[in-house]
């Protein structure tokens, strides 16, 4: 709630970004949506592992990009 109030405030007066930066470094949000993230990429490569080639090579590709992006 105290997040929540913070965007809302920046939304209206584009103030309070740094605090906003803090807040979310503080919290661990940033690591465990990573994690999240991981977790949902993970799920792909295990789904893409059915799919024929060239197209199955290429989704693998994109899951390593977007992981190596996330991190």
């Amino acid at each position: 709630s105290e997040f929540k109030e913070m965007l809302k405030t920046y939304s209206r007066e584009q103030s309070g970004k740094d605090e906003l930066i803090k807040y979310l470094l503080d919290s661990k949000a940033i690591e465990a949506s990573k994690r999240v993230s991981n977790e949902f990429l993970d799920n792909a490569l295990v789904n893409i592992i059915e799919i024929d080639e060239p197209i199955k090579q290429y989704l693998i590709e994109m899951v390593e990009k977007l992981r190596t992006r996330l991190n």
